[in-house]
């Protein structure tokens, strides 16, 4: 019986190895990011799913840590790249853990059906009425559990930005945590949405603005459910196509979903090439465009999630020839396994590309690794540079802080004595203006040399008063260079600098450890 049913799992199940990896990479990033700390709550701590080498690096990431405790000894909420940017005031990038899918359509479009199927869980509600009435967020956890509010953003922070943005989302919003058996969910986030009718009295929240927000800012893919139905090109569905094809075309992907309930096979292809049509008549498309027809085997009487369902799977599938049981991901394949079902008398549609949207989120959360990894690597060298430039200022300003601060001192005390030859000037002023002339005497004048060396005659006073003025701001000005001077120095100490450089070539060590181990399998 295993080996039966070995085919049909193969469409559904992650390759173990891979999602594995994939899994270990984005939670060691996520812990790079985040602190020790969060890396070890969040997935360094995990047993069984990590390769030795990421294994092996973590044992010789413990030692270095180690090795600089002198340098480290304050730390005790571990360094991530965020915290050391916030104290170096610089931004890096912002991460999600894992790969975002989301999926949107009609209602009835099959949209909670594919979550249930693609995880092999029945998480979602399905039917034909209007069942996800807000955004859920399905995401791996210890049990089955569903949270909103101010708790379900401590489970995603990521989307506390999303909620200020569009404050009306919140008592919409719901993570729901499950334990998948599959494995898909270590690495992947799903997002249920509404299904979309034109009209705003059924939504509580602006859905128009979350939905094009959260595609944006946190999906890595976007799956837009159409069903053959009445509704399928509803204005407010094409608008959502329309936006997200044009301004994220590499994230986005048109599924015409149920085909099974189209008869016959002529009506099948008249179907899509009209939905085609239309799609392309409205959306811009820059690309080729593909709209990809999909049906799932036992939606209607909800079997779909049984295991006479995939024994039935297997053992059409183990009808096949060798040849295209081992190409079944492949197109080929899948379309050859697809024709072996119909001429068995199973009354499945000749064609169901399904299995190429399970390898496009496998390739989803690939591409996210990768991206990610590079990410990190950049951020890394971008925070090391600076830290670098921030050493060495702080270096050369300690050096010559004596002579700065002497420096200092010498134009403030310039400033006040300059100020004092100005509040003598106007004494004098004062004593002339009340006709009282200290020097009303000429012959007096020139007998005194010392008042005729400063010549503080009447006629001469607004020369003096220019000169003096002159000489404030000049020492002035230069006491406030010396202030900038010292003030463009890094606020922490050095030996704090030394501790963020120690932390970083651990951090950048570690990047460089994760992208081997990516690509040496």
């Amino acid at each position: 019986m295993q080996d039966k049913l070995k085919p049909s799992l193969l469409a559904l199940k992650p390759n173990e190895q891979r999602n594995n990896l994939n899994a270990s990479i984005l939670d060691e990033i996520y812990g790079l990011y985040n602190g020790n700390k969060a890396g070890e709550m969040h997935g360094m701590g995990k047993k069984g799913g990590k390769s030795r080498n990421l294994d092996k690096f973590i044992n010789q990431y413990e030692d270095e840590m180690d090795g600089c405790e002198e340098e480290l000894e304050n730390n005790d909420d571990g360094l991530g790249l965020y915290s050391i940017s916030r104290a170096l005031n610089l931004k890096v990038s912002k991460l999600g853990r894992k790969a975002t899918v989301m999926i949107i359509g009609n209602v009835s479009a099959g949209k909670s059906t594919l979550i249930n199927w693609l995880l092999q869980e029945n998480i979602q509600k399905t039917g034909m009425a209007i069942e996800t009435c807000g955004i859920s967020f399905v995401v791996s956890g210890k049990q089955v559990n569903e949270i909103g509010g101010e708790t379900a953003l401590m489970i995603l922070p990521e989307l506390r930005e999303v909620v200020e943005r569009n404050p009306t989302l919140l008592p919409s919003l719901s993570v729901k945590t499950f334990p998948s058996n599959q494995g898909r969910l270590q690495s992947i986030n799903f997002i249920d949405t509404p299904g979309l009718l034109d009209g705003d009295s059924i939504y509580s929240f602006d859905i128009d603005n979350v939905i094009r927000d959260i595609a944006m800012s946190l999906c890595d893919l976007v799956l837009i459910c159409i069903d053959p139905s009445g509704q399928a090109l509803s204005k407010r569905l094409l608008s959502f196509a329309k936006y997200i094809a044009q301004n994220a075309p590499r994230k986005t992907s048109f599924l015409l979903t149920k085909i099974d309930e189209i008869p016959t096979e002529e009506d099948r292809i008249k179907v899509i090439c009209q939905v085609t049509q239309n799609l392309s008549s409205s959306i811009a498309i820059k690309h080729g465009f593909d709209l990809i027809p999909i049906y799932i085997a036992g939606a209607k009487d909800g079997t779909y999630l049984t295991l006479n369902t995939l024994q039935s799977l297997g053992e059409s599938f183990s009808n096949s020839e060798n040849q295209n049981i081992n190409n079944v991901r492949t197109k080929s394949g899948k379309l050859h396994a697809s024709d072996k079902l119909s001429q068995l008398g199973n009354g499945l549609p000749t064609l169901n590309r399904i299995l190429e949207v399970v390898d496009q989120i496998e390739k989803v959360v690939d591409r996210k690794v990768q991206d990610d990894i590079a990410t990190l690597l950049n951020d890394c060298q971008t925070l090391l540079e600076h830290n670098k430039c921030l050493i060495y200022k702080q270096t050369q300003l300690e050096k010559n802080k004596e002579n700065l601060c002497r420096q200092k001192n010498l134009y403030k005390k310039s400033s006040l004595f300059i100020i004092l030859l100005m509040l003598i000037m106007a004494i004098f002023q004062i004593c002339n203006y009340s006709g009282f002339s200290i020097f009303s005497n000429s012959e007096s004048i020139k007998q005194n040399s010392t008042a005729a060396s400063f010549d503080l005659t009447p006629e001469n006073q607004t020369s003096v008063w220019l000169f003096l003025t002159a000489s404030l701001l000049t020492s002035l000005l230069l006491y406030r260079n010396i202030q900038k001077e010292q003030q463009q120095c890094f606020h922490r100490s050095l030996k704090t600098l030394k501790k963020y450089l120690a932390a970083l070539n651990l951090i950048n060590s570690k990047a460089v450890d994760l992208h081997n181990s990516y690509i040496s399998i």
